[in-house]
C-alpha cells in the first residue's frame, strides 16, 4: 500500500461532522478470514453515523442526501479508540509487550476505511502530541526511525473483546502458549497485574507452575497472592517442592497458612519441612524430591522403580542408597545402573563415598564442595546420616547470583534446561 494512502485513528479523531459534532469514536466490524476490518460507523456527538451515509470534505464529513444515517453497533463490533488504542500487544517473537500509540486505516476505491494494522512507535505518540505535521517535522529532526507497523491479521484473530474490555490479540494470549514458559514469565512481568491474572488463568496448571518458578521472586509472590485459594494451591503442587517453599515463605504469615491448608497433605508436608530450614543453608535450598532406594534392591528392580516413580529431569541426576534406618550409604550413576547386570544388587554398584553436606551448610560451603568434586546434585543429610534432600547445580548457582550486585542477578526461579 501506498504511504499516502494511509490514515491514522487519531487523525480521524476530532474531525467534524458538520451539523452534528466531532467525531469521538470509530466503528470498524469484520476481519475474520485473513481479512482487515471496515470502518463502518463514526460516533459524533450523541449520535452513531453509518460511514456510508457521509461524504468526507474539506471542512470535515457530512451526510448524504437521503442517506440512511443511523447505525446500531453489533457485538461483533469493534470500537477503536476504545478497545485498540493505548492497549497493550505482546509481541511474542521479542517476548515484549508494546502499547499501541495509533491505528493505521487505509482507503479503498469505494471511499471506505480499513484497519490495516497497528503502531507502536515513537513517532506516533509525537504525532499525537503535537500539531498536525509538526510530530512529523519533529521526528524527522531527531532522526527518529521509522514506525514498526504491525499488521492488524498479526494482531487480532477477531475484531472482539473480552469482558474487560481488554482485546484479544493473537499475539497475546493464543501466541503466549507456544511459547517457554521462561519466556512467558519474562512476558508476564511487563503487564499490569489485571493482565496478570487473566493470563495465568489462561494457563494449563502444570504451565502455570513452571511460569510462576521462572519469574522474579517479588512478582510471582504478588501474583500467587493475588489468586484463587485453589488455583494458588494446585500451582504450588506442581511446583518444585523448594521453588514452592522459597515462594510461599514470601507470603504474609495468614495468606501462607491458607495455601497450605489448601494443598494437598504430602505436597504441603514437603513445603512446610523446608520452611523450618534457613533460606541460605542447604537445607534451605534443598529438593525434598529425589530418589532414595534399597541396597538390596537389583539394578533391574531399580530401573522398574524409577520408571514407576517417573521423577523429574532435575530431580534424577544420581540415585542414592539408604540403609534401612534412612541413613545414606551409597550412591550410583544412571549410565552405571543402566550397564549393570540386571540381577546385581545395588550395594555391589554402588560408590560408599558419598560426598554429602549438612542441613545446615551455609550457602557458600555447598557450592564449594559442588564445585570442587564436580557434582550436578548434593545430598543433603541430617545429623544422624539420613537423606533429608538433594541441591541441585542449578538451584545452587541462583542462591549464589542472588549474593551478587543487582545488575548481574538473573532469576531465581530459572532452571537449566527446562
Amino acid at each position: 500500500m501506498e504511504s499516502d494512502s494511509l490514515e491514522f485513528l487519531t487523525q480521524l479523531l476530532g474531525t467534524k461532522v458538520i451539523g452534528i459534532g466531532p467525531v469521538r469514536e470509530v466503528i470498524a466490524h469484520g476481519g475474520t478470514g485473513g481479512e482487515y476490518p471496515r470502518v463502518v460507523a463514526l460516533v459524533a456527538g450523541s449520535r452513531t453515523v453509518a460511514l456510508n451515509a457521509l461524504a468526507d470534505t474539506d471542512g470535515g464529513w457530512k451526510l448524504a442526501e437521503n442517506a440512511t444515517s443511523d447505525y446500531t453497533p453489533g457485538a461483533l463490533d469493534l470500537y477503536l479508540k476504545r478497545d485498540v488504542l493505548d492497549k497493550q500487544i505482546v509481541d511474542t517473537g521479542d517476548h515484549r509487550v508494546v502499547r499501541v500509540s495509533d491505528v493505521r486505516l487505509t482507503r479503498t476505491p469505494d471511499g471506505g476505511l480499513l484497519v490495516v494494522g497497528v503502531d507502536p512507535g515513537h513517532k506516533a505518540v509525537l504525532r499525537r502530541l503535537l500539531p498536525t505535521g509538526w510530530g512529523e517535522a519533529l521526528a524527522r529532526t531527531l532522526k527518529m526511525r521509522e514506525s514498526t507497523f504491525i499488521d492488524w491479521r498479526d494482531v487480532a484473530s477477531t475484531p472482539q473483546t473480552d469482558g474487560d474490555g481488554v482485546l484479544r490479540l493473537r499475539t497475546s494470549r493464543d501466541g503466549l502458549h507456544e511459547l517457554h514458559p521462561a519466556d512467558i514469565a519474562d512476558i508476564l512481568e511487563q503487564l499490569s497485574p489485571k493482565e496478570q491474572d487473566a493470563y495465568i488463568g489462561s494457563l494449563d496448571v502444570e504451565v502455570a507452575a513452571d511460569v510462576v518458578t521462572d519469574m522474579e521472586e517479588e512478582a510471582a509472590a504478588d501474583l500467587i497472592g493475588r489468586m484463587d485459594v485453589e488455583k494458588a494451591a494446585d500451582i504450588l503442587e506442581e511446583m518444585e517442592p523448594d521453588d514452592a517453599a522459597d515462594l510461599v515463605q514470601d507470603l504474609p504469615g495468614s495468606k501462607r497458612k491458607e495455601l497450605l491448608d489448601e494443598m494437598e497433605d504430602e505436597e504441603a508436608s514437603d513445603v512446610k519441612e523446608l520452611l523450618t530450614y534457613d533460606e541460605h543453608t542447604a537445607g534451605g535450598m534443598m529438593t525434598t524430591e529425589f530418589v532414595a532406594l534399597p541396597t538390596d534392591l537389583t539394578a533391574e528392580g531399580a530401573i522398574a522403580h524409577l520408571r514407576e516413580l517417573a521423577p523429574s529431569a532435575e530431580t534424577i541426576y544420581y540415585v542414592y542408597v539408604t540403609e534401612p534406618d534412612e541413613k545414606l550409604a551409597g550412591v550410583i550413576s544412571l549410565r552405571d545402573l543402566i550397564v549393570a547386570n540386571p540381577t546385581t544388587p545395588l550395594w555391589n554398584i554402588m560408590v560408599e563415598n558419598v560426598i554429602r553436606i549438612h542441613v545446615d551448610a551455609p550457602l557458600e560451603e555447598v557450592a564449594e564442595a559442588m564445585d570442587h568434586y564436580d557434582l550436578l546434585a548434593l545430598p543433603v543429610i541430617d545429623s544422624e546420616d539420613r537423606i533429608q534432600g538433594i541441591v541441585t547445580v542449578d538451584d545452587a548457582l541462583e542462591e549464589l547470583v542472588e549474593l551478587l550486585p543487582d545488575r548481574f542477578r538473573k532469576r531465581r526461579g530459572r532452571r537449566s534446561g527446562s
